[in-house]
């Protein structure tokens, strides 16, 4: 990876999961993916759901539809709850697809305080 900017893949295109991909993109940190749970938001542009004018031809899919061995990206960022429990199959998805994990959610500070179980099975994974 060094040389090079990550390649990124959003889980979760809510408000916050939209206003880090128009910071990737005033960056020039390259989205390669998106995904969101079912509903309005799959098989929309990510450039349309975050008022960019990109035309990278990203489209939301739908996370437990998606074959997983097929994406290509280096870190998964994580924009769903806070709840690490919560979080728990978009981490192992990413992991197990063999990205690097980051999330915004405020118990994926400090994990093992909030949920040992949880954070044993990430730990497990990483």
């Amino acid at each position: 990876m060094s040389g090079r900017a990550p390649r990124i893949l959003l889980y979760g295109v809510g408000r916050y999961g939209c206003e880090f991909a128009r910071l990737a993109r005033l960056k020039g940190w390259p989205i390669v993916g998106a995904v969101n749970r079912a509903g309005d938001k799959v098989g929309k542009s990510l450039a349309e759901l975050a008022g960019t004018d990109d035309r990278d031809g990203v489209v939301v899919q739908d996370c437990d539809a998606l074959d997983w061995s097929t994406v290509d990206a280096d870190i998964g960022v994580v924009f769903t709850t806070d709840i690490l429990r919560n979080n728990w199959p978009a981490y192992q998805r990413l992991l197990s697809a063999g990205m690097d994990v980051v999330c915004h959610g405020v118990q994926s500070y400090y994990p093992w305080r909030y949920d040992p179980g949880t954070s044993a099975r990430i730990d497990g994974l990483a």
